[in-house]
């Protein structure tokens, strides 16, 4: 099944460029993580065999392969306020103490800085070509 989604990945108008191939890098594992709940670890697992053979396909260098799939994961989808596991969490534990309010998952979520930032300098890579690098000889 994996192999299908990446056939059609790697086939479809998307990919005809590196970074039309970074941006459906980056559609994929965001979506993966949001399907995930938010489980970073999880969607990297799983996509992320998608993701190096696309990044194959083009010669990106494993680094950037590897950057680009760490960096999404942990971008908006860990963010998301009404799928991701964490900011449940983080809303549970503010509850229960009469000194605090509690804050709900709404209020946690604009204050996520890491992730939306971390997304917003790997899109901004892509779109530039910031950092982007090819694999030599024999992987190099």
């Amino acid at each position: 099944a994996l192999q299908q989604l990446t056939d059609q990945i790697r086939q479809s108008k998307l990919c005809q460029t590196v970074s039309g191939t970074e941006l459906a890098m980056m559609l994929g594992i965001t979506l993966t993580t949001i399907l995930f709940g938010g489980v970073s670890s999880a969607s990297m697992t799983t996509f992320g065999k998608v993701q190096n053979e696309l990044g194959q396909a083009c010669q990106l260098h494993p680094y950037r392969r590897a950057n680009l799939l760490d960096g999404f994961a942990n971008g908006l989808g860990v963010a998301v306020p009404f799928l991701s596991v964490f900011i449940f969490v983080g809303s549970q534990l503010t509850q229960g103490y009469e000194f605090v309010a509690p804050l709900s998952v709404t209020q946690i979520a604009p204050y996520l800085f890491h992730s939306y930032n971390l997304f917003l300098a790997f899109l901004i890579s892509i779109l530039t070509g910031w950092g982007r690098r090819f694999e030599g000889q024999q992987g190099k």
